[in-house]
């Protein structure tokens, strides 16, 4: 079985952009130390600040797990979303 690959596509709202930026900034490290995890990154759009790419990947043995991985902003970052990135 190969690797769990999980990619997240985020826009907020215009002027929230640093408030996003933090919030999913934070998330990095805590899933790198994760049992399991192989890597984790946050990306913004430098054409379009306020768009990010959190990246996911977990090791075969996590992908057959049967919870669920991945981030979880939390509804405290639903007021900064535009839009689900659907590219």
């Amino acid at each position: 079985m190969s690797e769990l690959f999980i990619v997240v596509g985020l826009k907020t709202t215009a002027g929230r952009e640093d408030e996003l930026r933090r919030d999913l900034s934070v998330l990095v490290e805590p899933s790198r130390n994760e049992d399991g995890n192989v890597l984790s990154d946050l990306f913004e759009d430098k054409a379009e600040p306020g768009r990010f790419a959190f990246i996911e990947a977990w090791s075969p043995w996590v992908a057959n797990c049967s919870t669920a991985v991945g981030v979880n902003t939390g509804p405290q970052s639903l007021p900064f979303l535009r839009e689900p990135n659907s590219t």
